[in-house]
């Protein structure tokens, strides 16, 4: 996220521990941040559960 005075994240502004990245939890945990260096839930606001996702079943086209 840019650190321009006009838009800067107030976790970061309070040095609170958090992540800008999407959690994915799957088999293997991981972010959509490369430089997250946590995988902790709670440092995560968005979080996708794979095993939550419905399957898209293809459609043939005609």
């Amino acid at each position: 996220m840019p650190t321009t005075p006009e838009r800067r994240c107030p976790e970061c502004v309070a040095a609170v521990a958090h992540c800008h990245g999407t959690l994915i939890q799957a088999a293997a945990p991981e972010c959509t941040d490369t430089t997250c260096a946590d995988l902790d839930i709670a440092l995560h606001p968005l979080v996708i559960n794979l095993a939550d996702l419905t399957p898209v079943r293809s459609r043939s086209v005609a």
